[in-house]
């Protein structure tokens, strides 16, 4: 897997990016999943800065006023939780996002 694991995540990337423009829900939901799953088999540093903007634009945009906005942004926080146990090793990587 890991000899695969860049191209995966630049997909990955590619197609969470547009989910986020497009604010698609259905697609943002499997895309957090996948990144999720990824994350917390994989060590992450390289792809924090690739994902991270975007999970914050979604807490940002995203509203609570029905069912769907509140499984996407509790499956962004999840995906945040994941990301971050990955790179803990790495506090350099994550300590701008706490300031």
């Amino acid at each position: 897997m890991k000899n695969y694991l860049p191209q995966i995540m630049q997909e990955i990337a590619r197609i969470f990016e547009y989910s986020v423009m497009k604010m698609n829900f259905i697609l943002l939901e499997s895309v957090l999943d996948t990144v999720t799953s990824l994350a917390e088999m994989n060590a992450f540093e390289n792809y924090y800065p690739v994902f991270m903007p975007g999970l914050k634009k979604i807490l940002s945009l995203i509203g609570n006023e029905n069912q769907q906005q509140i499984m996407v942004r509790s499956k962004t926080v999840e995906t945040i939780g994941y990301l971050l146990a990955s790179i803990k090793e790495h506090p350099q990587i994550f300590e701008p996002d706490c300031k």
